[in-house]
Order: structure tokens, then sequence, then C-alpha cells
């Protein structure tokens, strides 16, 4: 089995930290003895430390119509490079999440780089708006696809808490469930197989079927079927 190396790119949320803290007495402020049996305590602010986030699950969006092909080489794009949107259902029929997004792939005619450049694009981002981005990969002589995943909604409001703050590690257990399908959170669900890595081995193994475009490594010659 051939080896791909990613170039991945995973930036960490950078989310606002909550802190609990007293504010400082004012002149005004009633005396204990004034306080009254309702009141709240010092440490009501950290009763919603424990709650769970409500589930966030990864629905399904449009679907593609049947007019739309499962590849659809872009005609404005000539040599030095191929340029192909490639729907997310065509490579394997059990995804159903965001298929109005589709793959978009970018060989170079001449591979000069070993490495496959695999680029996830922002929440709710389309894969198809990256074409520059693949353009400059192309020209440094790398493999690129900018890969169709269910990047919405965000990580942020998939660990939103109504009841209290999110937990702290509710972060990079959703990157970690929509990377590789594994169940890690109550806070978050998604079918195995809509995940990043399955669908990127989909994408590969589709391409390598049809031989739409050449995916292998410089200077290893493909084996005889």
């Amino acid at each position: 089995m051939r080896r791909f190396a990613l170039l991945l790119a995973l930036l960490p949320a950078c989310d606002e930290v909550q802190t609990y803290h007293e504010d400082a007495a004012s002149p005004d402020a009633a005396s204990p003895d004034a306080a009254s049996p309702d009141a709240a305590s010092p440490d009501a602010g950290l009763t919603g430390l424990g709650v769970q986030c409500a589930p966030e699950t990864a629905g399904p969006g449009p679907v593609p119509g049947d007019a739309i092909p499962c590849v659809e080489f872009d005609p404005a794009v000539d040599p030095p490079r191929q340029q192909a949107y490639i729907r997310a259902d065509c490579t394997d029929d059990a995804l159903k999440v965001l298929l109005d997004k589709r793959h978009l792939v970018v060989v170079p005619t001449n591979v000069t780089r070993p490495e496959l450049w695999v680029h996830f694009g922002g929440s709710g981002g389309q894969p198809t708006n990256n074409r520059q981005l693949g353009a400059a990969a192309a020209e440094a002589g790398y493999r690129f696809i900018s890969l169709a995943f269910a990047n919405e909604p965000s990580i942020d409001d998939r660990c939103k808490c109504p009841a209290g703050p999110r937990p702290v590690d509710c972060e990079e257990r959703v990157r970690l469930e929509v990377l590789y399908g594994l169940d890690l959170t109550n806070d978050f669900r998604i079918d195995p197989r809509e995940a990043i890595v399955p669908r990127l081995v989909a994408l590969l193994r589709y391409l390598d079927a049809r031989r739409r475009m050449t995916l292998e490594v410089p200077g290893r010659r493909r084996p005889r079927r």
C-alpha cells in the first residue's frame, strides 16, 4: 500500500478563557450580616463547570442534483496542471453530510514533491474556493487536495453549553472525532464514515481505481493489476 505524507495544519481554537472570581466589594455592597438566606453563595458561579453540552449532530446538507457529474474537470485550467471537482458521494455512496461541497483535486503535469498536500478549509468554507492555493501548490510541484468534510457547524458552536461553560477538552475531543470518526465525546455525533480520514481514503481509492488523475509518488512505478 502506498504511503502518502500529508501536510496537515490543524490550528487550535483560540477561545476566550472564562474565569470566575468575586468582584471587589464596593462601598455600597451589603454587609455579610445583611445578606438574605437566598443570596448567591461564593461558589454559585462554578455550578456550571460540570454541565454537559447539548449534543450537536452532523446533519445532511443540500444534495447535488444528478446533473452534476461525479468528476468535473475545470476547462479554464490548462497544463501544467489538471484541476477537478469531485462529488464526495461518488467516492462512497454511504456519505450523506454536506454533499453540496465537492473535493478539489489539483495535480501538476510535473510532480516534483513526494508529499500529498491536503488542505482543510475553515468553518463553513467550500473546498472549491481554494483554487488559488491549489494552483500555488501545483506550481511548487505538489499534488493538492482541498477536502470536502463536515466543517460546519464550527467547533465553537459544537461546544456551546447553554447551561454553563464548556468542558475544557471539548474542542480537542470534537476535532479528533471529526478527524477519525471515533466516539470521543457526547458533545458531537458524526457517522464514522463521514470523518476526515475515511473521506480522504475514499477519495484516494476512487481516483486510483479510475485513474482519473495520477497521485503516484514520483519515481515509483505503478504495480501491474
